[in-house]
């Protein structure tokens, strides 16, 4: 994001479903159909802004779903006792 900000390129359509999240946790960022050139300093720190908003509620997100795994395991093996 840092480098098509630097360029002046807004994406315009940031959403979770325009981020592609690989296991290692690498980001990859797609679909520029609604981006436009010379977005304003504002524009861009807006979007920058929205883009960190919604990595930090995905790693919520997965850890919440680890917990939870974890946590109904050790119910599963308690269970017997």
């Amino acid at each position: 994001m840092e480098l098509i900000h630097a360029a002046g390129i807004l994406h315009g359509n940031l959403r979770l479903e325009n981020l592609l999240v690989t296991d290692m946790g690498d980001v990859t960022i797609i679909d520029f159909n609604q981006g436009w050139n010379d977005a304003s300093e504002n524009e861009l720190r807006e979007e920058y802004a929205l883009l960190y908003d919604m990595l930090h509620r995905m790693i919520d997100e997965n850890e919440k779903e680890a917990t939870g795994s974890i946590e109904s395991g050790v119910v599963g093996t308690t269970k017997g006792q």
